[in-house]
């Protein structure tokens, strides 16, 4: 959830191959599609950087600042702005995205959220060009909350995986019980990982306890 209402009016743009990160976990990047969404920020990138980083989002109560590299697509940033400088030096750096896969209007925000959207390319110094990249690279959202549903696609956290048995799913410390699914710590990406592990849990504790019975 970010309170940005200028962002909320470009709900439903997308960009295919963005970064995001969280602050104070630079390193742990993930990578893919970012949707814009009419509460903040979602799609596969973000979901992904939400799991990942479950336990740090519920340390801080979901407050915390995320960043988005908007050209992490493209190989040289400061090259493309460079070359619209010197084809279109009089035009407005908001009159037309420079990266294909920024929609224009998203393009218009960026480039008005870092300063420059009513200058004109010629208006733009080498160094200042080489900001306007860095910046496309790391644009700061504030974070306040989960999203509008607050659902979580899996739970983070459960019983310890040195505690269980994998062939039977049986705990090693209270025998005749067996954890399966979600009660376990584990939580995979979007893509069925979540359900194949409740299921292949499940039918192996099945089995075992069918087994014992018989």
């Amino acid at each position: 959830k970010v309170p940005d209402k200028a962002l909320h009016s470009l709900s439903g743009l997308s960009v295919p191959n963005a970064e995001v990160w969280l602050e104070g976990a630079p390193k742990q990047r993930q990578r893919g599609p970012v949707l814009v969404t009419h509460w903040g920020l979602s799609g596969p990138a973000v979901i992904r950087l939400s799991a990942w980083q479950a336990e740090l989002l519920h340390q801080s109560h979901y407050t915390s600042c995320v960043y988005v590299n908007w050209v992490a697509g493209e190989r040289d940033v400061y090259g493309a702005l460079t070359l619209l400088s010197t084809r279109f030096p009089k035009s407005k750096i908001s009159r037309k995205s420079a990266f294909r896969d920024i929609p224009q209007r998203l393009w218009q925000y960026l480039v008005t959220r870092v300063g420059c959207g009513d200058q004109t390319w010629a208006e733009l110094s080498d160094m200042r060009l080489r900001e306007l990249a860095d910046q496309l690279k790391a644009v700061p959202f504030q974070v306040t909350g989960k999203g509008q549903f607050k659902d979580e696609f899996v739970t983070c956290g459960g019983v310890s995986l040195n505690e269980i048995n994998f062939k039977t799913m049986e705990s090693r410390l209270c025998p005749g019980l067996h954890v399966v699914g979600e009660l376990l710590d584990i939580d995979g990406e979007t893509g069925g990982f979540n359900f194949q592990n409740a299921w292949t849990t499940g039918y192996l504790a099945g089995t075992a306890c069918l087994d014992a019975t018989v």
